[in-house]
Parts: structure tokens; sequence; C-alpha cells
């Protein structure tokens, strides 16, 4: 009986141990987002933009990018689920705010398109 009692308890400890891996698990950083900076009257696009994400919350900066010599284009990886907003300025242009997006396991890689600025 009393083999039987240990081994319920050593199987017990060992599932509670794995739990905080699961829960660690969900919060994964594999998401990422991009887009394409343009400017608004002549659509080509904005060379060495500086895009900021943040998170809706708190307005707190997660990361930040340039974006690209000659296409306009960014992409930010690795973030972790939860709701964003970009931040986009350039020398010469008024900042341009996104609307906020959001990363889960439904929508892991949004992708915003052309943002005019």
């Amino acid at each position: 009986m009393s083999n039987i009692r240990a081994a319920w308890c050593t199987l017990l400890f060992s599932l509670s141990c794995l739990l905080p891996l699961t829960a660690a698990a969900q919060n994964i950083s594999n998401g990422s987002v991009s887009g394409s900076i343009v400017d608004e009257s002549t659509n080509l696009p904005v060379e060495y933009a500086n895009v900021g994400l943040y998170h809706t919350t708190d307005s707190s900066l997660v990361k930040g990018v340039i974006s690209a010599k000659k296409t306009g284009l960014f992409e930010i990886a690795g973030l972790n689920n939860g709701a964003y907003y970009l931040r986009i300025t350039r020398l010469g242009y008024s900042a341009k705010k996104t609307s906020s997006f959001k990363i889960d396991a439904g929508n892991m890689h949004p992708g915003l398109g052309v943002i005019a600025m």
C-alpha cells in the first residue's frame, strides 16, 4: 500500500513541476509584424523611417527598427502575445500612429500592409 501511495505522490509532484513550463510555453516570443512605409503624396517608399512598437496598455516601447533602404519595408520579430500599435517617424514627415492590433494564437504575424505618411 505504501508503494502505491509513494508512486502517486511522485506522479503528482512531477505533474506540478510541469505546469509552470506549459504556462511559459504559451507566451513564446514567436510573433511578428510587418509592413511597408510610403510617402502619401508620391506613393514612393520612405527609406530609413523609425518604426517603434508599443504596448497599448501603457504605451511602453517594446522594440524598434528602421525601414529598409529603397523598399520602405520593415519587420519586427520575436514578439509575445499582446496588443500593440506602431509609431512611425522620419525627418520631414509628421509622425504616424497605427491602429492597435493583436498578436495571439490566431494571428501570430499580422501584416499591416502599406502605411502612408
